[in-house]
């Protein structure tokens, strides 16, 4: 389930298509598409930082989950970045970060068993 898709160009990462993001929603990927040759051959690590957390994705490919410790409140922004660096390690371009928007408020089961269409008031 694509959130976002992001154009890399540079040191410029930025959001070509958005949508909502969910509190608290899981398997959300985000699309990235290097469109400059700069990044041909470096090895990507995608950074997700919303929630008062940052997580980093190694070795990362064009879709990239978003990890849902960064997606778990909800009024905040997610931002994305990359980090590039060659085999050597003599080159790293990091990217600005791409808002991808605020963590919107969802639906949350609240766990009330009084609920259970198995109860006989149903």
């Amino acid at each position: 389930m694509e959130r976002a898709k992001i154009k890399v160009s540079g040191v410029h990462a930025v959001p070509v298509c958005l949508k909502d993001i969910p509190r608290g929603i899981k398997g959300a990927t985000v699309r990235f598409e290097y469109a400059d040759p700069l990044w041909d051959g470096l090895s990507k690590t995608v950074v997700f930082k919303g929630s008062g957390v940052t997580k980093d994705i190694l070795d990362a490919g064009e879709v990239v989950k978003v990890p849902p410790e960064v997606v778990e409140r909800a009024g905040q922004s997610l931002l994305v970045g990359v980090y590039g660096t060659d085999a050597d390690g003599n080159q790293a371009i990091p990217t600005l970060w791409a808002d991808l928007g605020r963590i919107r408020p969802a639906a949350d089961p609240s766990g009330d068993t009084s609920t259970d269409d198995s109860l006989p008031v149903w």
